[in-house]
């Protein structure tokens, strides 16, 4: 397991979460949103439940990656550990130790309960 940083800070009124770890060395924005409600449960708050724990990553090409995420910043480019990679048609082609996703390759990213 990788041990990071997560900082957040008010800047203009919305709230601005940088981190760092061993894959984003240099502090890095996050995500910027603009709170509404409290209780309400949004796309970063998801994103800081998932950091660390096994993700689906689907690409635009429909290939799958699921692994540990480690890292993500703003421009939704993720970095994973414990990688497998799937083809269109779920068939496992690969793993990998580390693995390094281009965020404009992304799709969606969703919380995988329980590894397989």
């Amino acid at each position: 397991q990788s041990a990071g940083v997560l900082i957040c800070l008010s800047w203009f009124g919305e709230e601005v979460c940088l981190a760092s770890n061993q894959f984003c060395s240099l502090p890095v924005p996050l995500l910027v949103l603009q709170q509404e409600k409290k209780n309400a449960r949004s796309p970063s708050d998801f994103l800081r439940n998932v950091l660390g724990r096994p993700v689906r990553v689907k690409l635009n090409s429909g290939v799958e990656y699921r692994g540990i995420l480690a890292c993500l910043d703003g421009f939704m480019n993720i970095a994973m550990e414990q990688t497998e990679e799937y083809n269109v048609d779920g068939q496992l082609r690969a793993k990998y130790g580390d693995c390094f996703i281009r965020g404009n390759n992304v799709l969606f990213i969703s919380a995988q309960s329980n590894r397989r």
